[in-house]
């Protein structure tokens, strides 16, 4: 069961209101490669030609919305806090529709000038927060990964996302930036949603799966600030197989209080199979963008990212629409280096 409660924008001094009774139909989606986490919802919504007796809502732009699950047992989780953006009214119909995000728009709609210097990674985003005035969850990890970079008109987003992409090129592990309970929240990719398989035996209504090598570099040339080559790392049987598909890499002076490793960051511009797959399913409201989930089907089998994430909850129906990645074991392709 949902809960979804209204508050007026602020200012109003108006206090929150429960609004489920009217809401006909929500969707509640993200995508790894949209800042923000999006809610649509459509409201009854009549005229007073149409019936004098029907009262209206009156949601208005820059309100809040709240969006509460409760399972059977009685337990309630927050699974989007946010304000509308958007609202369109269709004279043919009976209904109002609406569009809500979360709080990381603002990381997308606002643009900064910061200096960091000599900083974690970790406290670049929780500066970046704080500029414009958004929470950032205490219970982060910690990202020691130095970083020196000046933000020059950049969205935040494009700064947290400098800030996390520097941290995969010198841990190897990825992460994304959330709102969870309206604070910002750093997720490490493919954690695996517990107690959930996706079975075409209980719960997976349709799958289809697609792979391809378009974005493949199975071979990286480092050169010098001045174009002379240093290295050539290859993954081999890629190569071979796929023929050559070459990046180049040039390599990046050490700054002060930060060192630097071109050979990392080298071998984090390989890229190798792509693939692509989809299912529908019965919904899990634990099933979004970032977070991986066990699946068992006559076309797939083992874990998978989630890419993006479309979750319809109408008529006592919860249904969801996901984009997986596979996620293949810790075993690396071979690498050889000249």
């Amino acid at each position: 069961m949902l809960i979804c409660k209204y508050t007026p924008p602020t200012g109003t001094n108006a206090p929150a209101i429960d609004v489920t009774d009217y809401v006909a139909r929500y969707t509640w989606s993200g995508d790894a490669d949209q800042a923000a986490r999006k809610l649509d919802f459509d409201i009854a919504y009549n005229s007073p030609v149409k019936d004098a007796g029907f009262v209206n809502l009156d949601l208005q732009l820059g309100g809040s919305i709240a969006l509460s699950y409760i399972d059977d047992a009685g337990n309630a989780a927050e699974i989007f806090n946010g304000r509308i953006f958007w609202r369109k009214r269709n004279t043919g119909g009976y209904t109002m529709g609406f569009t809500a995000y979360d709080n990381m728009i603002y990381l997308a709609k606002n643009k900064v000038h910061m200096v960091f210097n000599n900083l974690a990674a970790s406290a670049v985003i929780r500066q970046v927060c704080n500029e414009i005035g958004i929470p950032y969850a205490n219970n982060n990890p910690d990202l020691p990964t130095v970083i020196n970079y000046i933000a020059d008109g950049k969205s935040c987003t494009e700064v947290i996302r400098m800030a996390l992409d520097k941290v995969e090129a010198d841990t190897g592990k990825s992460y994304s930036a959330v709102s969870i309970n309206g604070e910002i929240t750093i997720v490490q990719h493919g954690t695996v949603v517990e107690n959930y398989l996706a079975s075409d035996l209980t719960n997976v209504i349709e799958s289809e799966h697609s792979e391809g090598y378009e974005n493949m570099v199975n071979r990286v040339k480092l050169v010098d600030e001045h174009g002379n080559l240093v290295k050539t790392i290859t993954a081999t049987e890629y190569q071979e197989r796929y023929g050559t598909l070459q990046d180049v890499y040039k390599m990046q002076p050490p700054k002060e209080g930060e060192s630097v490793d071109n050979l990392k960051a080298a071998k984090y511009r390989l890229k190798f199979l792509d693939n692509d797959s989809r299912v529908k399913a019965l919904g899990n409201i634990q099933c979004i963008t970032g977070y991986a989930i066990n699946i068992m089907e006559e076309q797939l089998e083992g874990t998978f990212l989630i890419k993006s994430d479309t979750h319809t909850f109408e008529g006592n129906q919860h249904t969801m629409d996901l984009v997986l990645s596979y996620m293949p074991g810790t075993a690396k392709p071979a690498l050889s280096y000249s």
